[in-house]
């Protein structure tokens, strides 16, 4: 589908083939993205999730691909397990808070991952930080659609001038940007100076700089730094919208929830608590978790892709860093679509668990992120959901 909204040429892509095609196949050419002016001015120009394809990018996804491989994950798996324990206890104490609770539980295991950084208390500074830094990011416009976005010579007008907010909103909180990707950063960086440096994503990566003797260090280590800090909005928003769909699925449907029950007390038992080990055992508990990622999708949309190259595809003729290609209707209605076996919206709660997607043909992904989600899910199961629903 071709479109024009103010001036800028956009081609959606509708179906998961043409998206497949485009951004996965020819991920070598489609890898441009738009300019991000209030991002950029907010802080976030080296953020991967908004760089620009280059050397810089390249580097970036290196080093997260370095240390999140799949062997490499399973290291992980104790720091998910403990920080779930933490967290179901305080959404028993307090389910009412359970919004803030999940962002936490997510915050102190990125925290840890990246920076070996433990969180001990909700007014510890980094999980201030992360809080603030999440609300602010979620308050600052429609990323790359803002007016200034449309039009960047709006980010020097004076603040009172119609369709300026963003760009005066993202001066206002750049401080706070650059303080939440500096600290805990030097937290690590003091703790390897000392030898006490907890492993993680930024230890690792300044440890093997130190032993290749990189050229260009203060360079590398800004790379590092920015790396790191992506984490926070890959790993803690996403996974808590997940999780937050999974209670409503629950909420919504509790034949579901005793079925699930069901299946962890046959394989645990009473006198012991699921783990990581049980997975293999609880293929009702992954069902599940699959459905909920397919039902409600975090982020549908994805962001808008340009062509480093004149291309052609279906007849149609992109042209090089001009039309925006945008995936936002292809993740839906690929997980959505009426051509599956069976209706894809839960309009009978017979209908909401659906065999199809969960075939071992047809999974999602079977990756690190999704066995956090999942155990996060039979802790709720097994903590939370022990009592039928009144």
């Amino acid at each position: 589908m071709y479109l024009e909204v103010l001036g800028r040429k956009m081609v959606i892509l509708d179906t998961l083939e043409a998206a497949n095609d485009l951004l996965e196949k020819r991920s070598s050419i489609y890898s441009c993205l738009p300019n991000f002016v209030i991002f950029n001015m907010m802080g976030w120009e080296c953020n991967l999730v908004i760089l620009q394809y280059g050397k810089r990018f390249l580097l970036h996804r290196k080093l997260l691909q370095n240390y999140f491989g799949h062997q490499e994950s399973m290291s992980f798996k104790p720091i998910s397990y403990e920080e779930s324990i933490v967290m179901v206890k305080r959404l028993m104490d307090n389910p009412t808070d359970y919004d803030k609770i999940i962002e936490r539980y997510m915050t102190c295991i990125v925290a840890k991952i990246a920076y070996g950084y433990s969180i001990t208390d909700d007014n510890d500074h980094l999980s201030v930080l992360a809080y603030k830094v999440g609300e602010m990011v979620h308050n600052s416009g429609p990323p790359a659609s803002t007016p200034v976005d449309f039009f960047p010579l709006l980010a020097h007008f004076p603040s009172w001038f119609p369709g300026t907010y963003y760009a005066e909103y993202a001066r206002k909180w750049k401080s706070l940007i650059q303080e939440f990707i500096d600290y805990p950063f030097n937290f690590t960086t003091i703790k390897l100076s000392e030898g006490k440096a907890q492993p993680s994503f930024v230890s690792k990566h300044i440890s093997d700089m130190e032993a290749q003797d990189i050229a260009n260090q203060e360079d590398y280590i800004e790379d590092i730094k920015n790396a790191a800090a992506v984490l926070y909005g890959a790993g803690v928003d996403t996974t808590w919208g997940t999780i937050v769909v999974f209670l409503i699925a629950m909420v919504l449907h509790p034949e579901y929830q005793a079925k699930a029950q069901a299946e962890i007390d046959a394989v645990c038992g009473n006198d012991r608590l699921p783990n990581f080990e049980d997975h293999e055992s609880l293929p009702y508990i992954e069902y599940i978790m699959r459905e909920v990622m397919r039902w409600r999708p975090v982020v549908p949309m994805g962001i808008p892709h340009r062509s480093l190259q004149d291309d052609v595809y279906n007849g149609m003729f992109i042209r090089k860093r001009g039309e925006k290609l945008s995936a936002l209707a292809a993740g839906c209605t690929s997980l959505h679509n009426p051509k599956k076996p069976e209706s894809p919206q839960p309009r009978k709660s017979t209908r909401f668990f659906r065999k199809w997607m969960t075939s071992r043909s047809n999974k999602l992904s079977n990756n690190q992120n999704d066995e956090l989600v999942g155990i996060f899910e039979i802790w709720l199961f097994d903590k939370l959901f022990g009592l039928p629903f009144p």
